[in-house]
């Protein structure tokens, strides 16, 4: 009885093989697809095709909404979307890189909620649409000769998540606020103002331009933004407008050297988390007091300098990230008084003279803090280690990667510890000989 049951379920499972296995030759002969390009499909119990990757890299059916990642183009490859109407069960479709894609007929694809047409030319789309989708990728795309405006229709009444990263630099936008749009990813935006977003529920905005252009804020007052993203910009315009924002809770900013910078409209802010990257500035005194005064649970400076560093050092945060900042050598001791801090990132130190002083600071200090992740992967030279062995509640370790030897924590017990200056062989190996537990031995 097992024996026939087993042979039931091995037919079963062979003639599913064979019939999706049909079915994506049916569709490489339809769309003239060449060898390079690869195709996934996937069903759903009953049978029928509910995803369709198509692609030139080992994609899969990863999340569709990654942005710029790279892909080839193949040239006079051109698909239609009305090629898919066969598969009424379709619910995700991934088309990256055909280089021509022709939405007519999007709407006939009832169940259709994830839809990927990166790197192409889009024909049709300001005619196009869909009720259905939820999640659109446009990045790295154009509109077809003549257009040059992306008209997003009413009847696209169930966008949430939009990602245009790269696209047409000389493409106006118009239609956003009839979409319930509630994320949006736009890097390398070309455009200098933000008045497309007007009118929108954004909630989690990620923008970015290039080192030498200039964005003014002028579109997104009063917006339900609690996540903003604001990248590679040489300077931003209108600060005051992110006093508009009063639901915003978390704040990236990576600013190079912009003159009119000021940590005035950020201090009125309802921050809990706040990400600065910038560089080529020294910010007063009056600078780092402003930011002490925010709400933050969570702080990362890369290359921010403040002329004092104390005010933000006594904040009672729980997570601290500071990469190439002046510290002084007394850091741990201003810190010790944190007992919220469960999560402290140091990476290259520098004194005043901006000088690394990792062998300068004095680790030991360390010891009686009760963190439960510690990043030290961007520091060198640590003398010592053996303060480590004795820290409370320790449970994530990113280790330097001079660290060549894991003896110094020998019998101790990580959900995560990372040594990337040691192969995942050799780290099983050490992990095993000094007795040391970790959740994954997999090295990452």
């Amino acid at each position: 009885m097992l024996k026939l049951l087993f042979f039931l379920i091995f037919g079963i499972l062979l003639l599913s093989a064979t019939a999706q296995t049909s079915v994506q030759s049916d569709i490489r002969k339809e769309l003239k697809l060449p060898e390079q390009i690869k195709l996934w499909t996937e069903n759903n119990e009953q049978g029928n095709i509910t995803k369709i990757s198509i692609s030139d890299c080992q994609s899969g059916f990863n999340e569709i909404m990654t942005g710029s990642s790279y892909v080839s183009v193949y040239p006079k490859l051109e698909v239609s979307i009305a090629d898919f109407k066969r598969f009424p069960d379709l619910e995700y479709l991934s088309l990256s890189g055909l280089e021509v894609i022709d939405l007519t007929g999007l709407a006939e694809l009832k169940n259709l909620k994830y839809l990927n047409v990166s790197y192409a030319v889009l024909k049709r789309f300001n005619e196009a649409f869909s009720p259905s989708i939820v999640k659109l990728n446009l990045s790295n795309s154009r509109l077809e000769k003549g257009e040059t405006t992306l008209k997003f229709q009413p009847e696209w009444k169930n966008i949430r998540e939009l990602c245009l990263d790269d696209f047409s630099p000389s493409a106006a936008i118009q239609g956003l606020e009839h979409l319930p749009l509630k994320w949006l990813q736009f890097r390398n935006y070309r455009g200098k103002e933000l008045e497309f977003l007007a009118g929108t529920q954004v909630a989690e905005l990620d923008i970015s331009g290039d080192d030498g252009s200039t964005l003014d804020l002028s579109g997104i007052e009063g917006l339900p933004l609690v996540w903003l993203n604001l990248g590679r910009y040489r300077a931003v315009r209108n600060l005051r407008v992110l006093g508009t924002l009063t639901k915003l809770e978390e704040l990236e900013t990576s600013l190079h050297g912009d003159p009119d910078f000021s940590f005035q409209e950020i201090s009125r802010l309802p921050l809990t988390r706040l990400t600065l990257w910038t560089s080529q500035c020294i910010y007063p005194a009056v600078e780092a007091i402003r930011l002490a005064k925010l709400p933050l649970k969570e702080l990362s400076l890369n290359q921010v300098y403040f002329a004092d560093l104390l005010p933000i050092l006594k904040m009672p945060l729980t997570t601290l990230r500071i990469f190439q900042i002046p510290v002084p050598e007394n850091i741990f001791q201003e810190l010790s008084d944190n007992r919220k801090l469960r999560r402290l990132t140091i990476g290259n130190p520098l004194n005043g003279r901006g000088r690394l002083m990792t062998g300068q600071l004095d680790w030991k200090e360390l010891a009686v803090f009760r963190l439960k992740e510690l990043d030290l992967s961007q520091c060198h030279s640590i003398p010592d280690w053996s303060w480590a062995t004795v820290m409370p509640g320790l449970e994530i370790l990113l280790l330097p990667a001079d660290v060549k030897e894991l003896a110094p924590f020998k019998n101790m017990k990580f959900k995560v510890l990372v040594a990337t200056g040691i192969n995942d062989e050799e780290f099983s190996r050490q992990c095993s000989k000094y007795n040391i537990a970790v959740d994954s031995l997999e090295n990452k």
